[in-house]
């Protein structure tokens, strides 16, 4: 627990400078809202600390997602609230039960969001959150 706290604490250090280097300042342009997560994915057995990493930057997409245009517009429809995305009815999955930790925190239109949830395996956390956590 205390790893995550460490995470959670050290998360707007690291999105901010994310932000800063991914959006050139303008003195004639409003600044874009701030919406940015930190993502990561371990194993339930695993450390949040040492499983997968993602930064996503949206408005204009970026950061190290590799799904990340797909990850904003499903934050987007959603709100930025990553418990609200969209379930994908059409992804079949298996019951076989693997647990996998998925954890955010970042900030969206100015409102910090902290999201963690165990799903019961890889294709589950899939089905649920839509590309967000597959990076």
């Amino acid at each position: 627990m205390r790893r995550l706290l460490v995470l959670a604490a050290a998360t707007p250090l690291l999105l901010s400078g994310t932000a800063s280097a991914a959006t050139p300042s303008s003195p004639h342009r409003a600044p874009a809202p701030d919406r940015a997560f930190m993502l990561a994915v371990a194993d339930d057995n695993q450390d949040l600390l040492t499983g997968r990493y993602a930064v996503l930057q949206c408005d204009p997409p970026g950061g190290t997602h590799r799904k990340g245009t797909k990850s904003c517009e499903a934050l987007e429809k959603a709100r930025g609230n990553p418990a609200a995305i969209a379930r994908d009815r059409n992804r079949s999955c298996t019951t076989e039960y693997k647990p996998v930790k998925a954890f955010a925190v970042g900030t969206w239109d100015g409102e910090n969001i902290i999201f963690e949830h165990t799903y019961g395996n890889f294709c589950a956390m899939l089905a649920a959150t839509g590309p967000l956590f597959d990076f």
